[in-house]
């Protein structure tokens, strides 16, 4: 049971992605996301599969995602990265882009396909690539032309540049806003540095502002999310994602460059009605 939970909370973190990794939310597909949820959470998978199922044919984007992550990780549905990939690709098809991240991710995982990685990178999300794994990389349309020219490459920088856009990938894809921050109407901004080599992530809040409430709130909501720790918690929370992610990908022994480094601003802002 606590293995199927860890794969739940992986899915339910697809569900909360920022408002600018994807088009906005219609009230439909609120329904049928949310529909999917529960069923998923009381545990009553034929009728998970069923709302699934017949919300798909509208491609709603954050329901594609969802339906990806539950083939990826096996939650009510049989484990199978190839549909778990079309559903991602659907999702990147129709503005999502955590799409293309969790493709990245998943074909860059340890007996994954490296230049199908590279090859979503490259064309979608070139930040991912340090400017080693770009040079001399034409970026075409046909996956397989695009792997014959990784294959020219000695294993060692594609395995490197392999590793560095799954961990990246994996970090940016399961973004989500933290219930907390919801709760008490936080937002923010907090910058990432990512050394390959060593491997080691750092996290620093640049921003944090506090949104004032409207109408009558508790006083003792507003006394807790004055206080110090609340500072952290857009930073807490992507440093626990940047740990899983580099316990996800094994460095490989060569081809991580020592001088390496990557940075991310990642920025957290309510919609305010």
């Amino acid at each position: 049971m606590k293995r199927w939970l860890l794969c739940w909370a992986a899915v339910a973190a697809s569900l909360a992605q920022a408002a600018a990794m994807r088009p906005p939310i219609t009230e439909a597909e609120t329904e049928v996301v949310d529909g999917v949820r529960a069923a998923v959470r009381s545990g009553d998978c034929a009728l998970a599969v069923k709302r699934l199922n017949a919300g798909l044919p509208a491609k709603y984007p954050d329901l594609l995602l969802l339906a990806g992550a539950m083939y990826e990780h096996g939650v009510c549905l049989k484990a199978n990265w190839d549909r778990a990939a079309r559903m991602y690709s659907l999702a990147h098809d129709v503005g999502h882009q955590a799409g293309a991240y969790r493709l990245v991710a998943g074909y860059a995982l340890p007996g994954g396909q490296p230049s199908a990685a590279l090859w979503w990178a490259s064309k979608f999300q070139p930040s991912l690539l340090p400017e080693t794994c770009r040079s001399g990389v034409a970026v075409v349309d046909d996956v397989d032309s695009f792997a014959a020219t990784l294959a020219a490459w000695p294993a060692a920088r594609l395995q490197g540049c392999n590793y560095v856009v799954g961990v990246l990938a994996a970090v940016v894809g399961e973004m989500d806003y933290p219930s907390e921050a919801q709760h008490f109407r936080l937002r923010g901004a907090v910058g990432m540095s990512f050394v390959p080599a060593e491997p080691a992530m750092t996290w620093s809040t640049q921003e944090f502002e506090v949104v004032p409430f409207s109408g009558v709130v508790d006083g003792d909501s507003v006394r807790d999310r004055n206080s110090s720790v609340l500072r952290k918690t857009f930073e807490r929370h992507l440093e626990s994602l940047g740990k899983a992610a580099l316990q996800r990908y094994p460095k490989p022994a060569e081809g991580v460059d020592p001088g390496w480094r990557m940075g991310r601003q990642f920025v957290f802002d309510l919609k305010l009605k």
